[in-house]
């Protein structure tokens, strides 16, 4: 069992505070994670690719929201269209 520092746990419990009081941050992870895991079942090689490009697509959203460069709105326009 692997011990984690405190560094390790202060992170952890700040990600969870900003997921409990950020709703578009909480609607890009369940997006994030429901396309990593479903890209984890895919089988071909162009469905994998394709599902690669999206979670980079999302992961430069985020970054863009993180900075203020993308609005909250227009972040969550765009996990919504990407998440179905």
């Amino acid at each position: 069992m692997a011990v984690k520092t405190c560094k390790q746990v202060g992170a952890k419990k700040q990600f969870v505070k900003k997921m409990k009081t950020d709703d578009v941050l909480h609607l890009y992870e369940k997006t994030y994670q429901a396309t990593y895991y479903k890209g984890r079942k895919l089988s071909s090689g162009i469905e994998k690719k394709k599902n690669d490009e999206l979670l980079s697509c999302l992961k430069t959203y985020r970054m863009k929201y993180k900075q203020g460069e993308l609005s909250g709105e227009r972040f969550k326009e765009s996990l919504e269209k990407y998440g179905k």
